[in-house]
């Protein structure tokens, strides 16, 4: 099930919340599965509630996956189909029993793979920011079994927010997961938590901004002297507006993490060579947009030469 948010600046880019709502349990006729998971799809339908009269750059979907219990089906499907259409998401944020409570105070469990712990990061910082939760972020690529590890094997980033990451709810997976055993203080900070990064992720959409640019794409060229090969790293993107008089660009080392504008002056041409790059090494850009009146967009969607 998938309700899709359009993005204004560019619909192409997602951001993606949501969480499986099967359920399962020790006597199949009655698996009433309210942590596990009615917790995650109620959650998803109430950033759906509260996010739908406001707009943003990029685009939201808002999905509760099937057949997770059994599988990861759902979630495998999608993740695998997207990366067959080349659909561009921006991060995943997929949530998984986010209202027991074992210990006062209960934190929030965070866990990405390497390549996802700048979300990790992202979400931790911003839950400690905008809720009463503490968060403990794991980087733990062995961590599969919810609905985050297919979009880890299609190399999206992706995390996981669990109440705990070793099992603490003793009703799970039985006919005793129900909203008595619940504590809902704690699942609507969680819910506030994803509410915040899902925002983030998406950037509100501001009319007196110009758009970031879209359709970025990046091609490396090798050359090679007597002493040593380097990579030269072209990258092209459109202006998504008429009212732009210049583009800057971002770089860092990890993704979006610590971005660094290349450019002194505003770039004038929808194009930049990096060059001189090691064979080795990891980039990341972003690029912004200038109106005449000085005012600056908000990031483009990142690309890097580490898909490449």
């Amino acid at each position: 099930m998938i309700a899709t948010q359009p993005g204004i600046s560019d619909p192409d880019s997602v951001v993606i919340i949501g969480g499986h709502y099967d359920s399962d349990s020790t006597n199949l006729d009655d698996a009433p599965g309210a942590d596990d998971n009615a917790t995650a799809v109620s959650a998803t339908m109430e950033a759906a509630r509260i996010l739908r009269n406001y707009n943003f750059d990029f685009t939201i979907k808002y999905i509760a996956f099937a057949a997770e219990e059994i599988g990861l089906y759902g979630s495998d499907y999608y993740a695998a189909t997207a990366s067959i259409r080349d659909e561009k998401i921006v991060g995943v944020v997929n949530l998984d029993m986010i209202s027991y409570v074992d210990i006062i105070p209960e934190d929030l469990n965070i866990v990405s793979n390497e390549s996802s712990q700048w979300l990790g990061d992202l979400f931790t910082s911003t839950t400690e920011t905008y809720t009463n939760l503490d968060a403990i972020h794991t980087v733990d690529a062995s961590f599969r079994w919810s609905d985050h590890s297919p979009f880890w094997l299609q190399n999206y980033p992706a995390i996981l927010a669990i109440e705990d990451t070793t099992i603490a709810n003793p009703y799970y997976h039985t006919p005793g997961d129900r909203l008595s055993t619940l504590t809902l203080s704690f699942g609507t900070e969680a819910t506030k938590a994803a509410l915040a990064n899902v925002i983030i992720l998406a950037q509100p959409y501001n009319a007196a901004l110009p758009k970031p640019p879209n359709g970025l794409s990046l091609r490396i060229v090798t050359s090679h002297s007597l002493f040593a090969a380097k990579k030269h790293i072209l990258i092209n993107w459109n202006a998504n507006n008429s009212n732009i008089t210049g583009f800057n660009i971002y770089k860092a080392t990890t993704s979006h993490t610590n971005y660094t504008r290349l450019n002194v002056q505003p770039l004038t041409t929808t194009s930049y060579e990096d060059k001189y790059l090691l064979l080795d090494s990891m980039n990341y850009y972003v690029i912004t947009a200038l109106s005449s009146n000085n005012l600056e967009s908000h990031f483009s969607v990142e690309v890097s030469d580490d898909r490449e």
